[in-house]
C-alpha cells in the first residue's frame, strides 16, 4: 500500500475504508463521520452503530517517532481487550486489526491499528451549567463514581490510565433496562505500575493540567494515586464548567473560601489533588467516600443499595465492602455489617462487636436480637442466648418475644428478618 502524507480528509477516509475491507471483509463496514481526533488517532462512526478508531503511524516519517506510536498502539490495544474482558466500567472494545502499511519489517515500519469499539455520547460539563450547586453536586458525584469504579478496577488490574480527563469519558445507556453509566475510554497513555516514562511524552496529550506532580517531576507512576490526581482536576472542571482555566491546585486552595458547593465536596476535591501522593486517597477510598455522599444526597439511591446489600445477605452472598463501608452510619448499618460479618467470619467474632456496639449506641432490643442469635447458633452458648433474647424483649422487641416462646431461630431467619429492621 503507497504511503502518502498529508493526505486530505477525503483521502483519508479512502484510506480508511480500504484499511476496514481488508480487516473485516464480510462485515461491509462503512466509514462515517470524524467523531474526535487525538494526538495520533482518529476515531469515525461506521454503519453498524459503531465507533472506529484508526491508529495510523505512518504520519511520523522520523523512525524513532514511528516506533513509538506502533508501541503505544500495541500497548493500547493490549490494555483495553484485558480491560474489556474483565469490567464493564471501559467502553467495550468488539475486534482489533494490525495491518502493516509496507514490506517494511522492524518495529519501526509503518502500521495501521484498528479497533472497533461501542458508539457512546461523550461526557460534557457543558451541560452541567443550567443545575444549581444542590443538583449539580448531585450530578456530579453520580459521574465521579462511575470513574472512580472504573478506575479502581484498573488498578486491579496493575495498570495506570494517565489520561483521565472529561473527554475521555463517555455515557453508556441501555435502554433495555433505562439505566446508565459512565466508563472510561482512550488507552492510548495506559502503562503498567512504577513505569519510568520520557517526560515530554506527556505533552501530546493535550490535558497538561490533569497530569500528577510527580509524573511532571519524576517520571514516576504511583499507582492508582497519580490517576487520582487527574480524577480531581476532572471533579474541579465538572463543578466549574464555565472555567477553562489552568487548574492550579496551591492557588485554588488560596482562593477557595467562596466554594459554592458543601464542604464534603470540598474536602473530596482537596484530597485528590494533594500535591503528594501518599497524601491521597487510593480509588476504592475515594469510592467509598463518594458512595456516602451521594446516598446522602439521593434517597432512591440510597433505597437501591440497601436493598442490594439485603438481597446479597439473603442468599449468603458477601456483599460488596466498598459499598457496605459507605453505609451512613445508624443501627441499620451496624446491622447489615454485622450480617455481612457473620458470613465472613464463622466464629462471628467481628459480627458481635458490631451488634455489641449497634446495642450500646441505640439502646436497641433490635441488635439485641441479632446478636442473641449469632449465640445460639452454638449449642454452648444457648445459655447466654437465652439471656440476649429475654434483655431484647424487655425492650419491645417482638422476634425475641417469639423466640422465648420456643419459636425456631435458624440462620435463615437470621439472614431474612433483617429486612424488618432496616
Amino acid at each position: 500500500m503507497e504511503i502518502v502524507y498529508n493526505k486530505t480528509e477525503a483521502e483519508e477516509r479512502v484510506f480508511v475504508q480500504k484499511l476496514v475491507d481488508t480487516a473485516w471483509p464480510f462485515l461491509n463496514p462503512v466509514v462515517g463521520q470524524v467523531l474526535g481526533r487525538g494526538g495520533q488517532a482518529t476515531v469515525y462512526a461506521d454503519g453498524h452503530s459503531e465507533a472506529l478508531k484508526v491508529i495510523d503511524t505512518s504520519v511520523y516519517r522520523d523512525p524513532a517517532r514511528r516506533k513509538d506510536a506502533n508501541r503505544r498502539g500495541r500497548s493500547e490495544i493490549y490494555y483495553h481487550q484485558q480491560l474489556t474482558a474483565k469490567t464493564d466500567t471501559v467502553v467495550r472494545l468488539f475486534d482489533t486489526a494490525s495491518i502493516p502499511l509496507s514490506r517494511e519489517r522492524g518495529q519501526d515500519a509503518p502500521m495501521c491499528f484498528l479497533l472497533r469499539m461501542e458508539l457512546l455520547t461523550p461526557l460534557d460539563p457543558k451541560n452541567l451549567v443550567a443545575l444549581d450547586p444542590a443538583n449539580r453536586e448531585k450530578a456530579v458525584l453520580q459521574i465521579m463514581r462511575d470513574v472512580l469504579e472504573g478506575l479502581c478496577q484498573t488498578e486491579d488490574a496493575g495498570i495506570v490510565h494517565r489520561d483521565v480527563k472529561c473527554g475521555n469519558i463517555l455515557l453508556r445507556h441501555d435502554p433495555a433496562t433505562g439505566q446508565s453509566r459512565f466508563v472510561l475510554s482512550d488507552f492510548g497513555l495506559a502503562r503498567p505500575f512504577h513505569t519510568r516514562t520520557d517526560r515530554s511524552f506527556f505533552t501530546v496529550c493535550g490535558s497538561s493540567d490533569h497530569i500528577a506532580p510527580e509524573i511532571i517531576r519524576r517520571g514516576k507512576l504511583i499507582a492508582g494515586r497519580s490517576d487520582l490526581y487527574s480524577a480531581g482536576v476532572m471533579l474541579f472542571h465538572l463543578l466549574f464548567p464555565e472555567n477553562d482555566d489552568y487548574f492550579d491546585p496551591v492557588g485554588f486552595r488560596q482562593k477557595s473560601a467562596d466554594f459554592p458547593f458543601s464542604p464534603e465536596i470540598k474536602k473530596l476535591l482537596f484530597s485528590l489533588t494533594e500535591v503528594s501522593p501518599a497524601s491521597r486517597p487510593s480509588p476504592a477510598v475515594a469510592l467509598i467516600e463518594v458512595n456516602r455522599l451521594l446516598m446522602q444526597r439521593d434517597a432512591e439511591y440510597f433505597r437501591c443499595i440497601r436493598q442490594q446489600l439485603l438481597s446479597d445477605l439473603a442468599q449468603s452472598r458477601q456483599p460488596a465492602p466498598e459499598l457496605m463501608a459507605a453505609m451512613p452510619e445508624s443501627e441499620a448499618t451496624h446491622l447489615l455489617r454485622a450480617c455481612s460479618a457473620a458470613l465472613a467470619d464463622n466464629t462471628h467474632q467481628m459480627a458481635e462487636e458490631l451488634l455489641r456496639g449497634a446495642a450500646a449506641q441505640n439502646n436497641s432490643g433490635c441488635a439485641l436480637y441479632y446478636l442473641a442469635v449469632l449465640f445460639f447458633q452454638n449449642r454452648s452458648c444457648r445459655q447466654k442466648a437465652a439471656e440476649l433474647f429475654r434483655l431484647s424483649a424487655s425492650r419491645g422487641y417482638l422476634p425475641a418475644c417469639s423466640a422465648l416462646k420456643g419459636e425456631k431461630i435458624d440462620s435463615a431467619s437470621f439472614l431474612s428478618s433483617i429486612l424488618l429492621a432496616v
